[in-house]
């Protein structure tokens, strides 16, 4: 059985972000772990799971007029025979109108050629729980754990108070990231934030579901905002 513990958080690849990726690689290699890493490992332990390719673009394709060959996806995997697109949503897929109508489009058509599109947001660490959950399938020979915790973690601040006395308390922000929160989504963005905690809790992910929710409070309270401002109005039961 092999174990994959990561330490930072998890995002599309080990050079995000590509414009600071070079300048600050030991920092970068620190706080964030690639999903092109993982997918890896899982691929070398798992019969079924297939790692094809990381920046993915299906030349010379074209659905209703829109040309699939100027979207890269993040990764391409075969998983069970099925062709996956794998896409890691930073928040402005869930800020930007023009960003998410983009998104609709491109998702439309390449499950119109028979691909399968899983798209995870930034606030997510994937767990054997949360590969089945997204990926449909179940991990025999790997366990996949993450000391970073669900939800919106990252202050702007090098420490972070609620990792005190967890398995992430050694983590610090060196690169100041700051999270994206609800608060700041379009309506669109709204929508799907709510559709994917109305998913996580039809799928029994109850926990996933109050550890984004409590990280939206701790947040608040990096801010100084009233909570009622910090939590969108939607069911987290």
């Amino acid at each position: 059985m092999k174990t994959v513990q990561y330490n930072g958080w998890l995002c599309g690849n080990d050079s995000y972000p590509s414009k600071t990726a070079k300048k600050y690689k030991d920092k970068i290699d620190k706080e964030v772990f690639g999903f092109n890493r993982l997918a890896k490992i899982i691929a070398d332990n798992e019969d079924g799971w297939e790692y094809i390719q990381q920046e993915f673009k299906l030349k010379g394709k074209k659905v209703n007029g829109l040309s699939l060959g100027r979207k890269a996806w993040d990764h391409y995997m075969i998983i069970n025979g099925q062709k996956v697109l794998v896409e890691f949503d930073g928040s402005q897929h869930y800020k930007e109108v023009e960003q998410y109508l983009k998104d609709f489009r491109y998702t439309d058509a390449a499950e119109k050629l028979e691909y399968k599109v899983v798209r995870i947001p930034y606030f997510i660490q994937l767990d054997n729980k949360l590969i089945k959950y997204y990926f449909n399938f179940d991990l025999k020979n790997t366990i996949v754990e993450h000391t970073f915790l669900q939800g919106f973690r990252v202050n702007g601040k090098e420490e972070i108070p609620e990792f005190k006395n967890t398995l992430a308390s050694e983590f610090r922000n060196t690169m100041h990231y700051e999270s994206v929160l609800p608060t700041d989504y379009c309506i669109f963005g709204l929508q799907r934030f709510k559709k994917e905690i109305d998913s996580f809790l039809a799928a029994g992910l109850t926990s996933l579901v109050q550890d984004i929710k409590d990280s939206i409070i701790y947040r608040c309270k990096d801010y100084d905002w009233p909570t009622k401002y910090g939590l969108p109005d939607i069911n987290w039961e």
